[in-house]
């Protein structure tokens, strides 16, 4: 048994209060030890726990940092590699067909059709040009045009010169360039004309001004 220091009453050795006032017994040496080595232990654990916990973070970082490192390479080194060139097209007849529908929808033949009528249709007397022009857009086979035009096209470019002719009218100057071609032909080729009527006409009176020389049907 052993008495309470603080009333006096009896207690069992096991005691850690007194039954009698409720006042703690002290701790005997064993336990203070105990104790005192338990928290001591928490103490260090937490120290360790705050030491690991940067030291963990950063080797997460460097781990993270690497991966992005090499993600970064890979994606250059792709964005680097050349772009692979389209395969090129065998020239054939359903080939250039097709190439030259692509060149026919950017070379927008019914506009400058259209433009060209318009402009025909302004040398006719004033009153009339508007109607000529009306009439004629009117009753132009635009279909007919653009289909001689597709055979014409396959019949003499290839596949690579359609698509190069498609390419050029998709670009701003291929568009300008189309125009001021359209423009030269119409007033070049009255010029074309007029020479080749006047060599026909020059040829003719020369084979009139020299009759001897010209072989006969029983000479040949």
């Amino acid at each position: 048994m052993k008495p309470c220091l603080n009333c006096g009453g009896q207690n069992r050795d096991q005691a850690r209060f007194c039954g009698h006032c409720g006042r703690p017994f002290p701790l005997p040496a064993a336990d203070l030890a105990a104790t005192t080595s338990g928290e001591e232990g928490r103490r260090t654990d937490e120290r360790e726990y705050h030491i690991r916990r940067p030291q963990a973070s950063f080797r997460a970082g460097v781990v993270v940092g690497i991966a992005l490192t090499v993600l970064g390479q890979v994606l250059w080194t792709k964005a680097l590699l050349p772009l692979a060139e389209p395969k090129e097209l065998e020239d054939l007849v359903e080939n250039r067909r097709a190439a030259a529908e692509r060149y026919q929808a950017v070379e927008k033949l019914e506009e400058r059709f259209t433009e060209a009528v318009r402009e025909q249709a302004k040398q006719m007397p004033t009153g009339l040009h508007e109607l000529i022009f009306t009439r004629v857009i009117q009753n132009i086979r635009i279909e007919k045009l653009k289909s001689a035009e597709r055979e014409l096209l396959v019949k003499y470019f290839t596949v690579q010169e359609l698509e190069a002719l498609r390419h050029f009218a998709e670009t701003p100057e291929g568009v300008a360039i189309q125009k001021k071609l359209d423009k030269l032909k119409e007033e070049f080729q009255p010029l074309v004309m007029a020479e080749a009527l006047h060599a026909v006409q020059e040829t003719l009176r020369e084979i009139q001004r020299l009759p001897s020389e010209v072989p006969s049907s029983k000479d040949m």
